[in-house]
């Protein structure tokens, strides 16, 4: 027991109740004297999960927005030459990995999956960006195999997670958007440029409107309980 001016701190396990005076301790009176527990460690509760993903949210608008604007200058010419369109989405997809680490490390429940898929990014950008005009064929299938891996994960999501409507879209799309360039053994630039720009774009537009809604939750669990 501790002992401060008009204020008594049980230890742990000791429950407030009559407190007796040794001989010469003087004790304030019953008006001012205010008794309280010490707090025990082992009932603590964690950190919310507002606290932990509050600065998440503003990765996923940053990543969405980039998104965007690479699938609308890939749409706003989708016959440029092959060599530019894997230059900008190389570059894209080393971006993305790096945002996709990022958040796996602020949000703990990506877990080693989130891991895996910004290591597969990262490679489909070097692949994309090392064989620039060589082939079509080793563009199309790193950004193919990147749509599906990334749909693949976001319908899990979409059936075990929050937000489930925002990835079950997200998968939709991705997987489409993959299935049709990898199925595609003679794609030409063109075709690859729109799938790949539509694909982006909605896949960013999403990001931001994960993002948003995830900034409204973090700030509806930080509001004080009236």
């Amino acid at each position: 027991m501790q002992h401060h001016p008009n204020r008594v701190i049980l230890a742990r396990g000791v429950r407030p109740g009559v407190v007796r005076a040794s001989p010469g301790v003087h004790l304030p009176t019953a008006g001012s004297l205010h008794v309280e527990a010490m707090p025990d460690p082992a009932n603590s509760q964690p950190l919310p999960v507002a606290t932990l993903r509050q600065g998440e949210w503003y990765l996923l608008v940053i990543s969405g927005l980039i998104g965007m604007a690479v699938g609308v200058v890939v749409l706003v010419n989708p016959s440029r030459s092959l060599p530019t369109l894997a230059v900008i989405l190389g570059i894209y997809l080393l971006v993305a990995g790096v945002f996709v680490m990022v958040r796996t490390v602020s949000d703990r429940e990506r877990g080693p999956t989130g891991l895996l898929l910004g290591i597969l990014t990262l490679i489909a950008g070097v692949v994309v960006i090392r064989h620039p005009g060589q082939s079509i064929v080793a563009v199309a299938l790193a950004l193919g195999l990147y749509f599906i891996v990334t749909g693949a994960l976001d319908l899990a999501q979409a059936i075990t997670g929050p937000r489930r409507l925002v990835h079950l879209v997200r998968a939709v799309v991705l997987l489409a958007a993959g299935i049709a360039i990898t199925a595609s053994p003679e794609i030409r630039v063109k075709t690859l440029a729109l799938l790949t720009g539509i694909a982006l774009g909605l896949e960013g537009a999403s990001q931001i409107v994960e993002g948003l809604l995830l900034r409204s939750q973090s700030r509806a669990d930080r509001a004080p309980i009236r």
